[in-house]
């Protein structure tokens, strides 16, 4: 898998409900590179991820896979608290592509 990491993830088992994220910014060297992830549809769910875990495919998909749902209704709120990272950083990338003005870096792949 290459480096840096694409934006589009699918979590195998859901967090707090939500299956789909987006990887907002990436860091750190060699075996400590993590990535900070934000869920596409909730973006109070964040989890910060080891590069070394989205490669694991028991854990995770690369892109949205669209055979990952959970009814909404056994989704239950008030575990959402205790899971959030409030440590994630949610600065983009110079290369996600979500700044403005968009510049003539080469943009990150969706999947």
């Amino acid at each position: 898998m290459n480096w840096p990491p694409i934006k589009s993830w699918t979590r195998v088992n859901a967090k707090n409900g939500h299956f789909h994220f987006v990887a907002i910014n990436y860091g750190g060297i060699q075996n400590e590179r993590w990535v900070n992830m934000v869920s596409v549809l909730n973006g109070e769910v964040r989890l910060k991820v080891f590069f070394s875990e989205l490669k694991d495919q028991k854990k995770w998909l690369r892109g949205w896979d669209n055979d990952h749902h959970l009814n909404t209704s056994e989704f239950i709120d008030s575990d959402l608290e205790e899971d959030l990272n409030v440590f994630t950083c949610l600065h983009p990338s110079m290369d996600s592509g979500f700044l403005m003005p968009l510049n003539d870096l080469k943009k990150r792949s969706w999947n």
